[in-house]
């Protein structure tokens, strides 16, 4: 497959940080493993040989880093709440009515581990990274505490971050949508999608309430709420402008990336009618940006054919 990310980014560098990187790179983040400088903080060292070879099938090569940190608001001693699945482990503990949306097999048993965290800031500076991108954090609620560490200038430059966000979540202590949305925006950032991530009630057991309904598991009928969203935020396009063509093209990526394809096209728009980017780079970016397009619609297309299908099935047995 063509590589969008190189064409769009021609000789500038992109710096992707994946805080939580345990399920190695996610699909969107995917076309970034050839070009882009990936660094993977990941405290779990048994995921790191996982990390490796998944970067490894998706084309990196020698262009990452796997830090074996814990991150949060400052370097010092603190209590992880290890569950029973490893990826939804937390700094913070457990909610007492988290269980009427979790599976107790996949939460019990917890036991506490005293380990040492230290900052993002701290991390980045030991690597000698100056500087931020794109950053996706998935910590299980302490994702807005590590980004607040994280020093002002990297800050300024930041462009894009991914953030799982409780609604309210499992763990006590987390923020709320509104909370990190809030600090975001006074950071120069706007939010553009959530995506919700949704549970059955779970305190009949597992799957009863279907059974009650005289329904099946999943059933669009009955209405699960929210648990928790993934939230994407960009910086805003009037402060990139303000800098270079670099960051314009770094912007245009993040854009992509998320599927946001119009917004990147307006932007170039912007830069060139700013004079940022010569009429001629304009062009051609904009090239690049429908082709990136027109080849995700086109690998998308089965997906979507299928999830129409599965949707008529649903509504059909729902009915019976």
């Amino acid at each position: 497959m063509r590589n969008f990310v190189s064409a769009l980014m021609q000789s500038a560098e992109l710096v992707a940080v994946d805080v939580g990187a345990a399920r190695g790179l996610l699909p969107h983040w995917r076309p970034l493993a050839r070009c882009a400088n990936l660094v993977m903080v990941e405290p779990d060292r048994e995921a790191h040989p996982e990390i490796v070879r998944d970067l490894e099938r998706q084309g990196a090569r020698g262009n990452y880093q796997i830090l074996p940190v814990a991150l949060g608001a400052a370097k010092e001693n603190r209590t992880l709440h290890v569950w029973a699945t490893r990826t939804s482990s937390s700094l913070l503990p457990i909610r007492p009515d988290a269980f009427d949306l979790c599976d107790r097999s996949k939460v019990e048993p917890i036991r506490e581990v005293q380990i040492e965290t230290t900052t993002l800031e701290a991390v980045l500076d030991e690597a000698q990274i100056d500087r931020v991108d794109l950053i996706k954090l998935d910590t299980q609620g302490t994702e807005l505490e590590i980004l607040k560490a994280l020093d002002e200038p990297r800050r300024r430059l930041l462009l894009s971050a991914e953030l799982e966000i409780g609604m309210p979540g499992a763990y006590l202590g987390q923020p709320h949508l509104g909370t990190v949305s809030d600090w975001l925006d006074s950071q120069g950032f706007e939010l553009f999608d959530i995506v919700p991530k949704r549970g059955p009630l779970m305190d009949k057991g597992a799957g009863a309430y279907h059974r009650i309904f005289k329904t099946y598991r999943n059933a669009p009928s009955l209405a699960q709420r929210i648990g928790e969203v993934d939230a994407f935020f960009f910086k805003k396009p009037a402060l990139v402008l303000e800098r270079d063509a670099s960051a314009v093209r770094r912007l245009s990526v993040a854009y992509c990336l998320y599927g946001f394809f119009a917004e990147a096209y307006r932007l170039i728009e912007q830069a060139a009618s700013s004079k940022l980017l010569a009429g001629t780079d304009a062009a051609a970016l904009h090239h690049t940006i429908l082709a990136w397009h027109r080849n995700r619609a086109i690998r998308r297309a089965p997906f979507d054919l299928a999830a129409k299908v599965v949707q008529k099935a649903e509504e059909h047995f729902s009915t019976r």
